[in-house]
């Protein structure tokens, strides 16, 4: 966003006005905080992948970190949410998510089939 620094009277006081109210109303500043919160998205998801990849092969970290920032958007996922993200098997799924509950990213409850995991770290 385009903006002027103005100097009064007293030259210790500063203020910023905004040069171009139409841009105020594109919405640019709503595409700016969607960006802003979508780099942090990403720099979260490389900072957990990063940690996951001392204890795993790069390809499954990767994996694994996607997981973990599903888990943190939703209150809990299960195996078919992993199978969906993932376009894995069930069975695979379920390793994933019993490696990150091993590994303290998350907490598991339910048995079996109705088993869900929610993000504990």
């Amino acid at each position: 966003m385009k903006a002027m620094l103005e100097l009064y009277d007293n030259p210790e006081e500063l203020t910023f006005n905004d040069a171009d109210e139409s841009e105020k109303k594109s919405g640019n500043g709503e595409n700016i905080r969607k960006n802003n919160s979508l780099t942090e998205k990403m720099s979260e998801k490389m900072a957990i992948q990063q940690e996951l990849s001392g204890k795993m092969s790069g390809k499954m970290s990767g994996k694994m970190s996607e997981i973990v920032m599903m888990s943190k958007s939703q209150e809990y996922i299960s195996a078919y949410d992993v199978v969906s993200l993932l376009s894995v098997d069930e069975r695979q799924a379920r390793r994933y998510l019993n490696r990150l509950v091993e590994l303290g990213y998350l907490k598991a409850e339910g048995v079996t089939k109705n088993k869900k995991y929610k993000y504990w770290k």
